[in-house]
């Protein structure tokens, strides 16, 4: 590593024999090598250039050994060490002996300004003295000190370029921008062609968030010092905050073309290849920047973070715990490490994080609130709700307010049969649609809250499976499902508490499943039911109301609805699924791979349901990207996907292939799926058509199994096609496969193929029969022989939310 550090750090000064930071980097690994005096030897080099004050003044620091570094990177001086100059002049250590702090320091500046050539100096030594104590001053973090230096000198020396520059920065680094912006526009008066004054006014300004006027200074900078690294990774940094990754990344390359050994430069690099959905790249260049210091704990969040979005859990948490070993106090690793665990459904082990977060920060907000909602996936309401509370307290417009009033209902029925009532119609759906809109709850005009917690109830306690015989073998063979809806795709962590729910879910349908079919317990109440609240006719949305009640109850921190038991207006205004292949500039890491095919799909059909002529038409096939497609569209639109009826020749809308411009130089493409009354009514329709004939063909005595099977596989690509939920309409699609298919005692014992989304299969294909055909593949090869019918009824054993979180805490 040190080899290749200084290999980087030569071709740096071979640019620009100049470039003091290369000369310390240098340095500092030939140090660690032990190869004391070529470190020395290249010191020395360094100090016969001019260049930045501080550098200047921690190069001659590093040079007399026994190095304290004080705030703010410079060193700190000690009276026992030799001073070695750039003239290897050595001072007698006891020159310094009985002097105060500024009396040393000050015997140092006329040192270096004797000896060293002062940037922006002016010749004069006395004013170079103060120049140099000015910035020493600063170094050190006496910001008032610092300003009072250059005051004085410029109250007799107005036209001192250094003296504003260094003022100014003091401003900066107090807070004051607008005295900092002042100095530096005057030092930019005295003369225009310091590149060091327009970078200083370009970060004041990015600092004020005027990143638009901050990129035209960093400009005149570049124009001014091309081979100054820095000027190109400032206006990176704009560029990013422009939410322009992109361009940002060419500017941190060239910085880094210039200066290989900036570490804060990679893992700026770093930042951007992860907000382009570009995660493993975005980890190399991470592990550039810990390369060069180790100790750069931001890196190693970044670099965790990666990992986390690509999906590697292992090397996110090992990460995560490298940056606070290296910062006990690092609030955002605790909760990006917190998350992580969250990510994989160990909720128990996210709260030690948030909860070590908040101790640090008790003001940190997100990691109140995901140990808010970690506590009541965990059924802990009175531990959520007391987080809620003081979220709320914080931040009167936080969304925990729509988690809180899910939590109570839920702890108000922790002890109700759950086939006797429904969460998603008995909530109002005002708050529903709030919630999903992320709305203030100020908005809720007329809601009425839910009741306070009761004394009278507990909370969910940990329940002894091996102590129930019944529940233990339901638990042993939830295992079995448990894991296979996993998808083995980039972006998807392993969740262990989905995990579990999907196992009971499974199971608890499969066997509601057998009921109707085969021993004719058709008739349900409707008290548990979203649809018809009457007795009716088991239908296939009494189906997925099972599945969804465990996907509601297994992660309260996703509002997952009917989107047709929102609020009419809503649901006649076409609220529905929405996800994005590409947002702005970020490739999103799960979806950017459907991104392709879905362009090609998107080409195919433009030219016909957007009337476009032949020329036009011949140039939207031709459209590479999304650039090309919208210049040429010239305006935001979308195509529909068709969906072919089983029931009659029609064909219905599938989803929305939507290309939206994303200011200032993105796209977002996505498909989006309204959920409006006329499309409820025709996939009603086929959904009931089917379900009428699976339930049909699965009662016939010698039934035939492709038969059964290709109608299980049609009903779940109408639910694809269709997206009735807010959220979760893909997992339970899954879901419900393998329940079907379990109730005729089959179980698909194979995982899903590597880079494999079935719900993606549905919606991109036009028919049932070309779903069939490619999702047949697996399924059907791995179709097994796995009866249930000694398996203790999972309703009587899980009557509850209260057993229900029960087992799916029990990991």
């Amino acid at each position: 590593m040190y080899r290749r550090c200084i290999k980087d750090c030569d071709t740096s000064i071979e640019k620009d024999p100049s470039f003091l930071r290369a000369y310390l980097r240098k340095g500092l690994a030939l140090l660690e090598m032990g190869k004391k005096d070529a470190a020395h030897e290249c010191w020395q080099q360094a100090l016969q250039h001019s260049g930045d004050i501080e550098l200047h003044i921690e190069i001659q620091r590093r040079l007399r050994g026994g190095i304290e570094v004080a705030p703010g990177g410079i060193v700190a001086p000690q009276a026992s060490a030799p001073i070695q100059t750039a003239k290897e002049v050595r001072i007698d250590p006891t020159a310094f002996a009985n002097l105060t702090e500024d009396e040393r320091t000050q015997k140092l500046a006329a040192e270096v300004a004797s000896q060293a050539k002062v940037q922006w100096g002016v010749g004069d030594k006395e004013i170079d003295q103060q120049i140099v104590f000015g910035y020493y001053k600063i170094s050190k973090h006496e910001l008032d000190d610092g300003i009072k230096v250059f005051s004085q000198l410029l109250k007799k020396n107005p036209k001192v370029l250094a003296a504003y520059l260094g003022r100014g920065t003091a401003f900066a680094l107090k807070g004051n921008y607008d005295g900092a912006l002042a100095d530096f526009s005057e030092a930019i008066k005295i003369n225009p062609k310091e590149a060091d004054a327009w970078k200083r006014r370009g970060q004041v300004r990015a600092a004020k968030d005027h990143h638009t006027d901050a990129i035209a200074d960093f400009t005149k900078a570049i124009d001014i010092a091309p081979q100054d690294d820095d000027n190109y990774a400032q206006r990176g940094l704009s560029y990013y905050q422009l939410s322009n990754p992109k361009k940002a990344m060419k500017d941190l390359e060239k910085a880094l073309n210039l200066n290989k050994m900036n570490a804060s430069t990679w893992n700026q690099l770093g930042l951007c290849y992860t907000a382009v959905g570009s995660a493993l790249e975005a980890v190399e260049k991470f592990s550039r920047a810990v390369a060069i210091d180790a100790n750069l704990k931001e890196a190693w969040l970044g670099m965790g973070h990666a990992y986390k979005e690509y999906g590697d859990y292992v090397k996110a948490i090992q990460i995560l715990t490298k940056a606070i070993q290296l910062d006990g106090g690092y609030v955002q690793a605790y909760h990006m490490r917190g998350v992580t665990k969250f990510g994989i459904g160990r909720h128990d082990l996210a709260i030690q994080d948030f909860s070590m977060a908040t101790k640090i920060d008790p003001s940190h907000i997100d990691s109140r609130a995901m140990r808010g909602v970690s506590h009541q996936a965990l059924g802990k309401f009175r531990m959520a709700i007391a987080d809620y509370d003081v979220l709320l307290g914080m931040k009167s417009d936080h969304t925990c307010y729509y988690q809180k009033e899910v939590g109570l209902y839920a702890h108000h029925h922790l002890d109700v049969c759950h086939w006797e009532f429904n969460m998603d119609h008995d909530l109002d759906p005002r708050m529903k649609e709030a919630w999903c809109k992320r709305f203030h709850p100020a908005t809720l005009a007329r809601y009425n809250p839910q009741k306070n917690v009761d004394a009278k109830i507990k909370d969910v306690e940990s329940l002894d499976v091996n102590g129930d015989v019944q529940i233990k073998a339901i638990v042993d063979k939830a295992k079995i499902f448990s894991k296979k809806i996993q998808l083995n795709a980039a972006g998807y962590l392993p969740n262990a508490r989905q995990q579990s729910m999907c196992g009971f879910a499974v199971l608890e349908l499969a066997q509601v499943l057998q009921g109707v079919w085969f021993r004719s317990e058709t008739e349900v109440s409707g008290k548990g039911s979203s649809g018809c609240r009457t007795p009716h006719n088991f239908s296939w949305r009494d189906m997925y109301d099972i599945l969804i009640k465990w996907r509601q109850l297994s992660e309260p921190n996703d509002p997952v609805w009917w989107v047709d038991k929102l609020t009419p207006e809503q649901f006649e205004e076409g609220f529905g699924s929405h996800t994005p292949m590409i947002t702005g500039q970020c490739h999103v890491v799960r979806y950017y791979p459907m991104f392709h095919r879905s362009f090609q799909i998107m080409k195919s059909l433009v030219p016909i349901q957007c009337n476009l002529d032949g020329d036009t038409a011949k140039q939207a096939s031709e459209a590479k990207d999304c650039k090309e497609m919208h210049a040429l569209m010239k305006r935001d639109f979308y195509v529909c996907t068709p969906c072919q009826c089983v029931s009659s020749d029609k064909i219905m809308e599938g989803t929305r292939l939507t290309l939206q411009h994303v200011p200032p130089d993105g796209y977002e493409f996505s498909i989006r799926t309204p959920g409006t009354p006329s499309r409820w009514k025709e996939y009603d329709i086929e959904l009931t058509h089917v379900w009428d004939e699976l339930t049909r063909h699965v009662r016939e005595k010698e039934r035939d199994l492709d038969k059964v099977s290709d109608l299980i596989m049609t009903l779940v690509f109408y639910w694809f096609n269709f997206m009735p939920l807010s959220r979760g309409t893909a997992a339970l699609g899954y879901l419900s496969m393998h329940a079907m298919f379990l109730a005729i005692d089959i179980e698909i014992a194979a995982s899903v193929p590597k880079d494999f989304q079935m719900d993606w299969e549905g919606i991109l294909t036009p028919t049932p029969k070309e779903f069939i055909d490619r999702t047949s593949k697996w399924v059907y090869p791995a179709r097994t022989k796995h009866a249930i019918t000694d398996l203790p009824n999972v309703r009587t054993c899980l009557p509850n939310f209260r057993k229900m979180i029960q087992v799916m805490n029990h990991l």
